[in-house]
């Protein structure tokens, strides 16, 4: 489905579905992942559990209902690392095969409505361009709501 783009933060806006990419080497505290931590600490103790008994992998997605609001917070292992120099460490092809999952999964429990942040741009390095790509693809059961913060020029 096409994506459509809105301007705001994607945690203040209702939401109550949201996706967002990850590292599956425990890293979760910078990016969209720390503010979500911040938001909601279950999603992260939660990725740090199975982080810990390794039950996360490159292209799996977890979803995990948090805070008072029920709010879904989806996983997305895209990243086999993570880093804060400005290499590219999403994986083109985990985000295939997350958003598959993803697709099949909003399938199966009836989500018509998926947030997204500009995920795998920032700490993940990737082209928005090739990830948007993929997700317009895969976003067959659901539409794709693109979250851009305020004065965001990409």
């Amino acid at each position: 489905m096409k994506i459509e783009y809105l301007i705001g933060n994607l945690l203040d806006v209702g939401e109550q579905i949201i996706a967002h990419s990850c590292n599956v080497a425990g890293g979760f505290g910078s990016g969209v992942a720390g503010a979500i931590a911040a938001r909601y600490p279950e999603v992260k103790r939660k990725y740090m559990l199975d982080y810990l008994d390794k039950k996360i992998k490159l292209g799996d997605i977890q979803d995990i209902q948090a805070g008072s609001e029920g709010v879904h917070v989806i996983n997305l292992y895209c990243q086999p690392e993570f880093g804060y120099d400005g290499a590219k460490y999403v994986s083109y092809d985990a985000v295939d095969t997350a958003l598959r999952k993803l697709d099949a999964h909003a399938r199966t429990c009836g989500l018509d409505r998926i947030a997204f942040p500009l995920f795998g741009t920032v700490r993940g390095g990737g082209k928005w361009e090739i990830i948007s790509a993929i997700l317009e693809v895969h976003s067959n059961n659901f539409k794709p709501i693109v979250y851009i913060l305020p004065g965001d020029k990409r």
